[in-house]
């Protein structure tokens, strides 16, 4: 759920930006701020069903969340073709670039990418703001959804 509120975040701030440059800029300080929330990619779940999910099934959750994501995005931008798709990208981009060095890479490459001399202060930095304490189910569904409502609104009507 939280790849799903990064994606339809960065695109709804990059929606809000005057240029490409400011609208990834700001997507990389959205993604920080929405680190420090308290999640889990599969935030959806109660922590006690949390606990039981294999590797396969937390990745399962982490990509349907990108998909539903860039699925709302794009059909957001084919309904009201209005808006200005390279600053939306830029935003969105913004907003998720810091997770393939520290999310995606080591999944396809194994943990040792993450010693990388390039890589590791990317990945350092991204998880400095990375905020994995548990608050209650009921109090973290409810501002993923929040932000995600947020986000659907201002693509929908700006």
């Amino acid at each position: 759920m939280s790849s799903m509120n990064h994606i339809l975040t960065g695109a709804a701030l990059g929606s809000l930006s005057p240029n490409l440059g400011s609208a990834f800029l700001i997507g990389t300080l959205a993604h920080f701020i929405l680190d420090r929330i308290p999640h889990l990619e599969y935030d959806w779940l109660p922590h006690n069903l949390q606990k039981s999910l294999t590797n396969k099934q937390k990745w399962f959750s982490i990509l349907f969340g990108v998909f539903l994501g860039l699925l709302i995005v794009g059909l957001i931008m084919w309904i009201k073709p209005g808006n200005s798709w390279p600053i939306i990208l830029a935003g969105l981009l913004g907003c998720i670039w810091l997770d393939i060095p520290a999310v995606f890479l080591p999944w396809f490459f194994g943990e040792q990418i993450k010693k990388n001399i390039f890589l590791k202060p990317l990945i350092q930095i991204h998880f400095f703001f990375h905020n994995d304490s548990m608050i209650n189910f009921q109090t973290r569904l409810f501002m993923h959804l929040v932000f995600i409502g947020s986000a659907i609104a201002i693509l929908c009507f700006t």
